[in-house]
């Protein structure tokens, strides 16, 4: 039988493996009601297959009913495409017990189709989900999915140069308006994206790290910017440059907004595409993969060759492994011939 105890302010579920090792998996809810009812299906599910009193349920009904358990569209789109890849390897065989050794062909499988190792990993942690969320409804046996091992490739980024031409593309592009813009002034819609621009490449934020900042989260006594909406749910403050935080206090008197008002007046994918677009424009080549994230990828490798600080890049970034920074925006060849220059033997 299983337990639960509380670690934080998270239960977490406990048993024995076949080999009478105890095993843990967060429940991710604080709420003990919750947490119990999600123990009791579990330990319905492990006693039913001891005693051989259901079977397990075929794949393709056990991803109808994950389906139908969702609520949020995004969560929805997003395991509907991973599965839908699943089933297709899977083929007329979709009521196959799904066993590691098919999760291993399926890697290859996906590999040999020319999915990127993270596009893969990302897939799997999805499956493991699936399996999970199985056993706990007492549908399934969860299993460990491994990934698969990343391949390490030199850091993205746009040059200094490719920066300053896209400032000063802003500076004198065309500017189309869309039909919810109701500011019509060319030179203020310049400064707007002047300033999202740099806030996505002086602070290293995400896509909606900065698309959902609020003008509260901007602190000009100190010239920082609060991250709240992170992607490991934990503030992170970074500073920010005197002229940049003079153009944002620019930017929030011609808008008149309030301390609750976003900064951004669009939604996260429509900066995205614009500034997508001004990248291309302003010549930045597709192969750089023009975006938000290359700015990301930017910032955090200039950051590093500044100061040659992994720890303290990885704060920046709000990275929650430094094997994410090293992997993603770090050439250790590079350092490692800089090193091998400086030997004196």
């Amino acid at each position: 039988m299983s337990f639960i105890r509380k670690r934080g302010k998270i239960y977490h579920l406990y048993w024995r493996d076949e080999n009478s090792q105890q095993v843990s998996r967060s429940l991710k809810t604080g709420n003990r009601e919750l947490a119990r009812e999600i123990q009791k299906r579990f330990d319905d599910g492990r006693i039913r297959e001891r005693f051989g009193l259901s079977e397990p349920i075929p794949i393709g009904d056990l991803i109808h009913r994950r389906l139908n358990s969702l609520s949020r569209t995004g969560t929805l789109n997003r395991e509907t495409s991973v599965y839908k890849a699943f089933q297709e390897f899977l083929g007329d065989s979709s009521s196959v017990a799904i066993t590691p050794v098919v999760i291993e062909k399926y890697k290859t499988w996906r590999l040999n189709n020319g999915i990127s190792h993270n596009g893969l990993n990302t897939e799997l942690r999805h499956l493991h989900r699936l399996f999970t969320w199985g056993e706990e409804q007492g549908l399934c046996r969860a299993m460990k999915i491994k990934k698969v091992k990343p391949e390490k490739h030199k850091p993205m980024a746009i040059t200094l140069r490719e920066v300053q031409r896209l400032y000063d593309y802003i500076a004198m592009a065309p500017i189309v308006f869309g039909r919810r813009e109701r500011i019509r002034d060319i030179d203020f819609w310049r400064l707007y994206w002047r300033v999202l621009l740099r806030l996505y490449l002086l602070t290293g934020g995400r896509k909606c790290e900065v698309a959902l900042l609020r003008w509260k989260n901007i602190d000009e006594d100190v010239a920082a910017v609060i991250f709240t909406s992170t992607k490991t749910d934990e503030d992170r403050a970074m500073p920010l440059k005197l002229d940049l935080l003079d153009e944002l206090k620019t930017l929030r008197a011609l808008t008149e907004a309030g301390p609750e008002d976003l900064i951004a007046l669009h939604k996260p994918d429509q900066i995205f595409s614009r500034i997508k677009d001004f990248m291309l424009a302003a010549g930045i080549p597709a192969s750089k993969k023009p975006g938000l994230h290359v700015l990301r990828r930017t910032f955090g490798s200039y950051h590093y060759q500044l100061n040659k600080d992994l720890l303290a890049t990885k704060g920046a970034l709000g990275h929650a492994d430094s094997k994410t920074t090293e992997h993603h925006y770090i050439d250790t060849l590079e350092d490692l011939r800089e090193q091998v220059e400086k030997l004196p033997f």
